[in-house]
């Protein structure tokens, strides 16, 4: 038998004939346990970086793949002379930071089983960044004016990787011509006014501390300018509306409101340049014989006598062609074939082209009610009935804007018996003679005048004591002046007439009003 003391046989026992197969496999039994117990290392199959090139300060992520025959839990470690490792460096998977020194740097893995370990290494390439150029960008504030515009341009949004934006040098091409109009400069923002209308290109180049460069341009739109108007002021105050026998009833009415109107009928030139101002900008279609805004006709090119025509994208003015002036520059004249829906799209550009801007009044809206009501205008209008014959017949109810005396062709362009004074309109302001007490020109005579009133021809029965605006509708709109043809009887102040509102005509114009207080 065999004794406790495990490898020895019993000596003492006298039992030696137990063969030597037996011995063997009692040895092997109890003595080579050692075997069994032996560990198995981890082993890595693969370590890789990806990307394996990057540039100085970026991250590759590092992977190691790897096993254990044994089923152990593996830990890893990994390390590396420069860089860093941005969410630590255990783990199969990790991130690694290059340093700002390029070269290759080599980065070891240690993977073990808490008894062995094997390692691994992987190569990084580290490269130098290559410059990037800058990135232009800049703003145009407007980006549409006129020839007093001053338009401020900003590259503040400009940028680059490796320049601070406050190092970045600029410089600017006005007319994108490929000449530069401007010197380098950190500058980032900067004026420019142009001398002529027109559409421009705006070119910037920026430049960084490497002299790489970026491009960008702008686009903008330069009209020519439009003059502001000139108004007589006109306080509140209340009048005698209506005259026996020419249009009644009389009726007593107060203004509350203090307005300003225009000294002048508006001038075919200002109209034309507020209107290439309109077509610019897209508030304005031209066809063969039309302008049109809102669904409506402005102006007419079909009558002779009409003497702002459109050509290549722009409008001119033509000479006059008939009466006094013929072959005569017409810009000084008032405008003519203009439809009441004209008139008003041209107060509304002139709101818009107020300095600051104006709300217009109509922007379309063409009703007149409590909730359109020109007394409470910001912006530019016609006048009401009521304004313009209280501005009239200011301050003492005269019969015509220069008193009692009876027209002639000293005191107003029109038509003394078959013969006309001058025989169509003449340029704004050359009846001085029969100005009205506040100094407005041509209130009788040279053209009709579009207001903003529907026409009403019973109104003054019913209409009401402070700030009459006219009936709710109707299917013509008031007219208020004598024209170039018309006899002294249609001169008077309180003298009403109408037409009907989509209606060119060639001896009907306008002149603007604004509320004030």
């Amino acid at each position: 038998m065999f004794t406790k003391a495990g490898c020895n046989m019993d000596r003492q026992s006298g039992m030696r004939w137990i063969t030597p197969l037996l011995t063997v496999a009692v040895i092997i039994i109890a003595c080579d346990r050692s075997s069994v117990d032996a560990n198995n290392p981890p082993k890595i199959q693969s370590v890789a970086a990806d990307p394996e090139t990057i540039e100085t300060g970026e991250t590759s992520e590092l992977t190691c793949q790897a096993s254990d025959d044994d089923g152990d839990l593996l830990e890893y470690s990994w390390s590396a002379e420069e860089g860093s490792f941005a969410d630590g460096d255990s783990g199969n998977q990790v991130i690694w930071q290059a340093p700002q020194i390029a070269g290759s740097y080599t980065i070891r893995v240690i993977v073990g089983d808490g008894e062995d370990s094997d390692d691994g290494f992987v190569n990084v390439v580290v490269t130098a960044p290559v410059n990037q150029p800058p990135v232009a960008a800049f703003t145009i504030d407007p980006a549409t004016g006129t020839v007093a515009t001053v338009f401020e341009v900003d590259a503040s949004g400009s940028t680059d990787t490796e320049t601070p934006a406050s190092l970045l040098e600029i410089r600017w091409d006005w007319e994108n011509d490929g000449s530069y109009d401007t010197d380098w400069s950190t500058d980032r923002i900067t004026t420019h006014q142009y001398d002529t209308a027109g559409d421009y290109t705006i070119r910037l180049q920026v430049r960084d501390a490497d002299d790489q460069t970026g491009e960008i341009t702008g686009e903008v739109t330069v009209s020519e300018h439009v003059e502001p108007l000139d108004f007589v002021q006109i306080p509140a105050g209340s009048f005698v509306m209506g005259q026996s026998g020419v249009a009644e009833p009389e009726h007593d009415v107060t203004l509350t409101h203090a307005f300003q109107l225009g000294l002048y009928e508006v001038t075919n030139e200002q109209f034309r340049v507020a209107l290439q101002w309109a077509y610019d900008n897209g508030y304005v279609t031209v066809d063969e014989w039309y302008v049109q805004a809102f669904g409506v006709e402005l102006i007419s090119f079909s009558d002779s006598e009409q003497h702002i025509l459109f050509s290549d994208g722009a409008f001119v003015t033509t000479p006059i062609n008939t009466g006094d002036y013929l072959g005569e520059p017409s810009e000084d004249h008032p405008v003519v074939e203009v439809t009441w829906y004209g008139a008003a799209c041209f107060c509304d550009w002139m709101s818009m082209l107020s300095d600051p801007p104006l709300t217009p009044f109509y922007n379309g809206d063409w009703s007149v009610n409590a909730n359109h009501n020109p007394y409470e205008a910001t912006g530019y209008r016609l006048p009401t009935e009521a304004e313009w014959e209280y501005a009239t017949r200011y301050n003492d109810d005269r019969t015509y804007p220069w008193g009692e005396e009876t027209p002639d062709c000293d005191l107003a362009n029109m038509r003394i018996g078959t013969d006309q004074c001058v025989g169509f309109t003449a340029p704004v302001g050359s009846f001085p003679a029969g100005n009205s007490l506040p100094g407005m020109r041509d209130l009788a005579g040279n053209v009709y005048e579009w207001v903003n009133d529907w026409y009403g021809e019973d109104y003054y029965a019913s209409s009401p004591a402070a700030d009459p605006v006219g009936p709710a509708d109707g299917t013509e709109r008031g007219l208020r002046g004598g024209g170039y043809s018309s006899t002294w009887q249609w001169q008077r102040a309180a003298n009403r007439h109408s037409y009907t509102p989509d209606s060119p005509i060639n001896y009907l114009g306008f002149r603007v009003c604004q509320t004030t207080d």
